[in-house]
């Protein structure tokens, strides 16, 4: 098997994830690999190949069609992996932001899916959605997985360089989570509250984008909901950091939270907070919809906003268990999500 891979970006989260280590992996085990950030026709000699693999897109929207045919004739199968749903809820920055064209975004995944041979993605909720739109091609479930001992991001254990004598309360997101972090403001005004509470506990924005127009209207919606609109001093924000190192944003931490509003965008959304946590040993609480209660992990799952204070003011105030739910779900993570048995999944359907 012969794979030309075609990333968007070697600074890009999914491509990571989702292509970059997968591949890495495969190359280790034999597999002929070549991993691309940008495609040029002129620089690819396809008749290398057995198959194009790229993540949605090829970055050229309607364009794509026009190369993915060309490979195509070559008799070159076309595997495309996706791990988020291609029709947006309305806050979602694609929709409103003035570089993108939401229409011609959405319709070129659906036309990219309509092409592929074989499709990858990442849970059993977004794979019937594609079902319902190509039901007659392959498509298998490969979730996410992280490279736990070989990535030294990831294997180094460092402890907190800021804070020390503080609980970090941490959220490492993106701009694609504008309005998730919603729910989470009346929790933290009862946090912030309590003055012993207050005293002892700093909230941690990390992957923070202040240099986009977007990204900037996003950030500086999540730093008001964090603060309770200003009202509260104890955040701190970290910029965003390449894929290559972001795993230190958990290093700063001793409590991990994800919040998302539940929706189909988000329900197609994989479990990856999770692993990152338990990657880190660090204790989980999240939102309980099917996003995180997929897992069978020992987590924290959020309902309300009273489930919100409880869980984090439990984890805030006993050091112990917090240790004890990090050092489980660091164990749970490395057996259960693993890169070498998810490419096996990718692999049973080529």
């Amino acid at each position: 098997m012969r794979f030309l891979v075609i990333i968007k970006s070697h600074f890009n989260g999914v491509s990571y994830h989702r292509l970059t280590k997968p591949f890495e992996k495969l190359k280790q085990k034999g597999y002929s690999v070549d991993i691309i950030n940008t495609y040029h026709e002129t620089k690819i000699d396809a008749d290398k190949y057995d198959y194009l693999v790229f993540n949605r897109g090829l970055g050229y929207n309607y364009h794509d069609l026009e190369i993915i045919e060309k490979f195509k004739n070559k008799g070159i199968k076309i595997i495309m992996d996706i791990d988020d749903y291609w029709i947006l809820p309305d806050y979602h920055p694609i929709i409103w932001r003035k570089d993108v064209d939401y229409d011609e975004w959405k319709g070129s995944i659906v036309a990219n899916l309509a092409m592929a041979d074989y499709i990858w993605t990442s849970t059993e909720y977004l794979k019937s959605k594609i079902e319902n739109l190509v039901p007659n091609t392959p498509i298998v479930i490969a979730r996410n997985a992280i490279d736990y001992d070989d990535e030294l991001q990831w294997s180094e254990a460092k402890g907190k360089s800021r804070n020390k004598d503080k609980v970090v309360i941490g959220y490492a997101g993106s701009t694609t989570h504008y309005k998730d972090l919603d729910p989470l403001q009346t929790p933290i005004r009862r946090i912030n509250s309590n003055k012993f509470l207050r005293n002892n506990v700093v909230f941690n924005l990390f992957g923070a984008d202040n240099k986009t127009d977007f990204g900037i209207k996003v950030w500086n919606h999540q730093i008001n909901i964090m603060t309770v609109q200003g009202r509260f001093k104890n955040l701190q924000i970290d910029s965003g950091k390449k894929v290559s190192r972001y795993a230190s944003f958990y290093d700063e931490m001793d409590i991990s939270i994800a919040s998302v509003i539940d929706n189909e965008f988000n329900r197609c959304k994989s479990e990856l907070k999770v692993i990152e946590a338990g990657a880190k040993y660090k204790p989980f609480i999240g939102t309980d919809v099917i996003t995180y209660n997929r897992t069978n992990a020992n987590i924290d799952l959020c309902k309300n906003s009273d489930d919100w204070l409880e869980s984090m003011k439990e984890l805030i105030l006993d050091k112990t268990l917090r240790t004890e739910l990090g050092k489980e779900l660091g164990e749970f993570v490395r057996d259960e999500y693993i890169i070498d048995k998810e490419n096996q999944a990718r692999l049973s359907i080529l």
